[in-house]
């Protein structure tokens, strides 16, 4: 059972604060490049020490005056209830007894849904889901600090390349989904129009031209990038590249992450204030 960290959750706990006190510290930012450095060490330790890995490597603590913070970075991709992540959720959950909590998973809308945190853990939502189930229980806001897509859209389409962003976008937001089935009995050509052209990059006011509306003007895209003809069956997977490729598609991609980041830290901080 490998820690499969590519994107990482992250769930805030704060504590009830008696005191106000202005916070200077300063920290390091790492690139997520050298976070993957990391994972990848984090991820070749012997299962054997999964547990306590996770508990010492994926877990990050931090206090301002009388109020904690706790971070724990959560796999995407496990409904396993004896995966490590969830034992060590509710451990920490239950020891700083949150008044409110965040998740970085979007609004599932699952408040009062589970019975048991069995049920949780294996919901499609998973950590997400986990964390509702403990938030329900203790009687505390469990909070989204998601971005809204339509602003993520719109500052990366404002604040980068065109095309690259169209390509980060079309590749990670549509054509991975329909690659595994999620629109079945349509043509990739009518999908894309319908699903990301329309609901996504008009439905968030992203200016187009008539040509930009085309699931051709996609293949172009495609085609100028990766000096390739575009083909379902082995098209560039797009998951990766902010923790892998070092080239121009990489570094958009990171920037859409991290102006994630950003909201979702701002979020934080003025549940702290």
């Amino acid at each position: 059972m490998k820690i499969v960290a590519i994107n990482i959750l992250f769930i805030v706990i704060l504590v009830q604060s008696c005191a106000k006190k202005n916070d200077n510290q300063t920290y390091k930012v790492n690139n997520y490049l050298v976070v993957k450095t990391r994972l990848d060490s984090i991820n070749s330790l012997p299962e054997s020490d999964l547990l306590s890995n996770w508990r010492n490597e994926i877990a990050f603590y931090d206090s301002v005056g009388h109020k904690q913070i706790v971070f724990v970075g959560c796999s995407h991709s496990s409904n396993d209830t004896t995966h490590p992540q969830y034992i060590i959720m509710e451990e920490l959950f239950n020891k700083s007894k949150p008044q409110l909590a965040f998740n970085e998973g979007g609004d599932w809308g699952l408040k009062g849904k589970f019975k048991t945190k069995f049920e949780a853990i294996q919901d499609r939502s998973g950590e997400v889901g986990f964390l509702q189930y403990l938030s329900d229980q203790a009687g505390i806001e469990m909070q989204n600090g998601d971005m809204p897509e339509a602003l993520e859209y719109q500052l990366m389409f404002k604040n980068n390349d065109f095309d690259l962003t169209y390509l980060i976008f079309a590749l990670e937001r549509f054509v991975n989904i329909y690659k595994h089935g999620v629109y079945p009995n349509t043509t990739i050509e009518k999908a894309f129009e319908e699903k990301f052209v329309k609901k996504q990059l008009q439905a968030f006011k992203i200016p187009l031209t008539e040509e930009q509306k085309h699931f051709s003007y996609f293949k172009k895209v495609y085609f100028n990038y990766f000096k390739e003809q575009f083909n379902l069956k082995n098209s560039q997977s797009i998951d990766n590249y902010y923790l892998e490729e070092n080239g121009p598609l990489g570094n958009i991609h990171r920037k859409s992450k991290e102006v994630r980041d950003h909201y979702l830290l701002a979020k934080i901080d003025s549940a702290l204030n």
